[in-house]
């Protein structure tokens, strides 16, 4: 056999499995309940409207790109399309990059995200500039950016402050107690 036409082969098979294109998200599972949770019906110019599985780049992540979203296709070698990525998401908002082996998690439609470092630590910012911190080392702080924080569903605003008033013999007659109706326990 002709060594080269197993290479024409192989690189025929590469270049089937490289094949990338654009398209659009038509439906989710969320959308379309005959879709598998992974799925997603896409169309692109060239092959009109098929469902494909949406691929992610790290084992325990679960994505669907929202409808209308663009999305990168990939066929693989048996012509099977797969969704390997979406449009690029706008990050010059944030007040900090990602260095190496750090990891942001955005949603494509809000301004949330988490954030991981290379330690460990995870910092959680909301659209509305509540931020969140969890520190390894056994630190956790809520920054709430006009909220109240509400631990286990609590109603009771949190004491921060008692004053007492005092008779004439010391003893005490009035308690006022200071509350911060923002953190409710």
């Amino acid at each position: 056999m002709n060594p080269f036409v197993k290479v024409k082969q192989q690189a025929s098979q590469t270049e089937q499995h490289a094949r990338v294109e654009q398209g659009v998200v038509l439906s989710t599972a969320e959308t379309n309940s005959k879709l598998s949770p992974h799925t997603v019906k896409v169309y692109t110019a060239t092959q009109g409207q098929f469902e494909a599985e949406v691929l992610l780049s790290a084992g325990g992540d679960f994505y669907l790109p929202p409808v209308d979203s663009m999305v990168m296709v990939q066929y693989l070698v048996d012509n099977t399309p797969v969704v390997i990525g979406s449009e690029y998401i706008d990050v010059s908002h944030l007040s900090s990059r990602p260095a190496g082996g750090e990891r942001i998690i955005g949603h494509p439609l809000s301004d949330s995200h988490i954030f991981f470092d290379t330690n460990g630590n995870i910092t959680i910012s909301g659209d509305d500039s509540t931020n969140v911190n969890i520190d390894i080392t056994g630190g956790m702080s809520v920054d709430i950016g006009g909220g109240s924080l509400s631990i286990n569903g609590g109603s009771t605003p949190v004491v921060t402050d008692v004053t007492t008033t005092k008779d004439a013999d010391g003893h005490v007659t009035d308690i006022s107690l200071t509350t911060n109706n923002s953190i409710l326990l």
